[in-house]
């Protein structure tokens, strides 16, 4: 008994300092709490390990991020692209005239609908880059401008399997395609899984697509080769699993019957969206390809999250 409150002391003051250090006080001790009291007494040690599993980029890192993105896939690109076509000039000004000339011709969208999550991730993006307001459109009005455009870049915070970019970006790029024929649309995010960047490459609907963070599947939670548990032979992953699979079904079915679709396909997201079974979260907001039992913060349930996520209406 005293081993087993040992181990929990130790895993609530390494918390502790994850929340006091990386995640930006989102923390509290009563809300792990009120989060443990999700579940059964002897279930509570192992969630705790999880816990201090959970990747979390702050504010200030998912900034940096947005800065990357800008950087290094879009400005960098339009100047050496203008400098090979130009005897690699270095004159600077000609450089920042194509720069601005290029930049007007191009129009900066989200995926999905506005939404709490993606309006602010597309604010910061703009403002942390000091880009102009005209540049950017939702996707609703992206095939309907009367501009010149040339370039249409979707900015995401996370692609996982890669179906929600195909679910809520089909229909728009069909549109923007037929509207501008020689638009070349393009597909940057945050953090992406290999298997989404594979998949979204296959559709062939964007002349680019890059990720500031590439995960492989040592970040799915509960796959054979996860790295949340290497060296951490005293936890029960398989224990863990069923717990986490138990509650997330539960929590997952409860969404899809108010969707009007059958709750039998909780099967498929228990551990995420796509079984994604990602242990991650951003500032904005947390990604339904995490884990259920950490963002879940519907009325359908009564349930405490940990991390909740924001609501997203597409």
């Amino acid at each position: 008994m005293n081993n087993d409150k040992d181990k929990t002391e130790e895993l609530l003051s390494k918390i502790k300092i994850f929340n006091e250090t990386a995640w930006d006080y989102k923390v509290s001790v009563n809300k792990i709490n009120l989060w443990l009291e999700n579940f059964a007494a002897e279930e509570r040690e192992s969630l705790l390990f999880l816990l201090t599993q959970f990747i979390f980029f702050s504010k200030f890192q998912v900034n940096n991020m947005l800065k990357s993105i800008y950087r290094d896939f879009i400005e960098y690109s339009i100047v050496e692209n203008f400098r090979i076509n130009n005897s690699n000039t270095l004159d600077k000004d000609s450089i920042e005239k194509n720069l601005e000339e290029t930049l007007n011709k191009t129009r900066f969208v989200p995926i999905g609908n506005p939404s709490e999550s993606s309006a602010s991730l597309m604010y910061d993006f703009r403002t942390i880059n000091k880009l102009k307001t005209s540049l950017f459109i939702e996707q609703g009005v992206a095939d309907s401008t009367t501009d010149t455009i040339e370039n249409f870049i979707f900015i995401d915070d996370i692609c996982g399997s890669g179906n929600q970019v195909r679910k809520y970006a089909g229909s728009i790029v069909t549109r923007i395609k037929s509207r501008f024929p020689s638009a070349k649309i393009h597909y940057y995010t945050l953090v992406a899984n290999q298997k989404g960047i594979d998949y979204i490459s296959g559709l062939k609907w964007f002349s680019s697509i890059d990720s500031v963070i590439r995960l492989d599947d040592s970040y799915k939670c509960f796959e054979s080769n996860s790295r949340f548990f290497k060296n951490h032979h005293d936890i029960d992953v398989n224990s863990l699993k069923t717990v986490c699979e138990k509650q997330g079904y539960k929590l997952m079915a409860s969404i899809l019957e108010k969707q009007g679709i059958d709750e039998k396909n909780a099967i498929h997201c228990q551990l995420g969206y796509d079984n994604n079974q990602l242990l991650l979260g951003f500032d904005h907001n947390t990604p339904d390809n995490t884990l259920p039992i950490i963002w879940y913060d519907e009325d359908m349930v009564h349930w405490s999250p940990i991390f909740p996520r924001k609501h997203k209406i597409y």
